[in-house]
């Protein structure tokens, strides 16, 4: 739908060891891969198992933990055509999907929309000023009065 992804694969969460003093004898990393709606959620799964195997050792596991679809923008669905293009929005791709992507996953539209910069968010920078805040506000009392 005309947005460009830029796919994420990121070390969350590292666990092991006992003591500060002690070699540990596991070591447990947790990988998030965010992919484009382009792949789906076993290409993902693959993609990283490829990645990840040169550096396995013949104990090591690798082992899917969780899973969500990633979600078109929904530029197609007339509401959100009309949010769009009524409020001069630009449309960009998100790296995080949020429960957009399991509503489309089920043929529900949806789409993310809101104020704040996501590329911000869960940062310690993450921050929203009352502009944008009062601005999404018009935007969705608009389409809630208004529709399509």
């Amino acid at each position: 739908e005309s947005c460009r992804y830029r796919e994420a694969l990121q070390v969350v969460r590292v666990e092991g060891g006992v003591s500060g003093n002690v070699i540990p004898d596991t070591a447990v990393v947790t990988v998030n891969h965010r992919f484009a709606p382009d792949r789906t959620a076993r290409q993902a799964e693959q993609f990283v198992r490829d990645l990840l195997a040169p550096c396995l050792e013949p104990d090591d596991e690798c082992e899917l933990d969780d899973v969500a679809v990633a979600a078109t923008p929904g530029l197609t669905h007339p509401l959100v055509q009309a949010l769009v293009h009524r409020n001069q929005l630009e449309v960009h791709a998100k790296l995080g999907w949020t429960d957009v992507a399991r509503f489309s996953e089920h043929g529900i539209p949806a789409t993310n929309f809101g104020p704040g910069d996501a590329t911000l968010a869960h940062t310690q920078h993450e921050h929203v000023g009352a502009e944008a805040i009062e601005r999404t506000y018009r935007a969705l009392r608009d389409l809630l009065i208004l529709g399509a």
